[in-house]
């Protein structure tokens, strides 16, 4: 059974990402959380600030302009617990996912097809693709293997093959046909 809400069961939720710091307050409204209203700000993970902070200090200034609600004291702390005259929050969550992509290495048959769709499902996360290798690649196993080796993907993402695969009772190195007629 859920724990019962109260009238200052407020939350904030901080999110560091790659561009934007995202400050965002619930509260509950009515017996049930609301989304209240957000405040954004660039990133300051990179240089030239090389500190978090300060993102995270701009984005709840602004929030702390949108809602009229104080969230940092005095000493430049966020407050929490939230206080008797409304001032801080009771519950504080944060997420980091200011950092550098993955990198991935693309593995397939057949550089139009299958190259092609595991470079895309690549893109759908927070990914670069550093290399590819399909089976027209004109280097030596050797050279790709140390490619491999060198190039220390995070990930790699193997693509390829027919749709149902090799079927049983299909001969090896022979056709269809030919496995039904016996003479595979």
């Amino acid at each position: 059974m859920a724990a019962p809400l109260r009238d200052n069961d407020s939350l904030l939720a901080i999110d560091v990402g790659e561009i934007t710091t995202r400050a965002v307050l619930f509260d509950v409204v009515a017996g049930q959380y609301r989304f209240l209203a957000v405040g954004t700000a660039p990133t300051t993970a990179a240089a030239p600030y090389n500190h978090i902070g300060e993102g995270i200090h701009n984005a709840l200034d602004q929030l702390e302009e949108v809602t009229g609600k104080k969230l940092i004291g005095e000493d430049q702390r966020l407050i929490v617990p939230g206080q008797e005259d409304g001032t801080g929050v009771d519950t504080f969550v944060a997420t980091m996912s200011a950092g550098p992509p993955l990198k991935v290495m693309a593995i397939g048959l057949l550089e139009d097809i299958s190259l092609k769709s595991a470079s895309r499902l690549a893109t759908t996360t927070y990914a670069r693709v550093i290399e590819t290798l399909g089976l027209n690649d004109r280097r030596k196993s050797e050279a790709q293997l140390d490619t491999i080796l060198s190039q220390r993907p995070d990930a790699i993402i193997l693509a390829g093959g027919t749709e149902g695969g090799r079927r049983p009772g299909r001969a090896r190195g022979g056709s269809a046909r030919a496995a039904r007629n016996g003479s595979a």
